[in-house]
């Protein structure tokens, strides 16, 4: 999933947007393997708020339309968000 995400901000967008979004994208999508054992196709699909990273992607005019992607992050992980790997992240994006 990660790695389709990437494709689509990267064609639509190039490599400068892109290395803003990244850690923003790895978040989101490594909380969706986090939730289940495997991500297939069906995940992704049956479930509006994970097709939701595709879709602000795609719906995005603007690099500021990207913005939407911030709104999804848990900013003060707890409960299923209090892992290190969240915590890192989280951290290196605030800097």
């Amino acid at each position: 999933m990660y790695k389709s995400v990437v494709f689509c901000l990267f064609d639509k967008f190039g490599e400068e947007v892109f290395n803003k979004y990244y850690k923003i994208l790895y978040l989101l999508t490594y909380i969706v393997r986090r939730e289940n054992k495997k991500v297939f196709y069906q995940t992704v699909a049956k479930h509006p708020q994970k097709k939701e990273l595709f879709s602000i992607i795609y719906n995005a005019k603007s690099e500021s339309d990207l913005n939407k992607l911030f709104e999804k992050v848990v900013w003060e992980p707890n409960g299923d968000y209090e892992f290190t790997e969240y915590k890192k992240v989280i951290e290196e994006i605030k800097l």
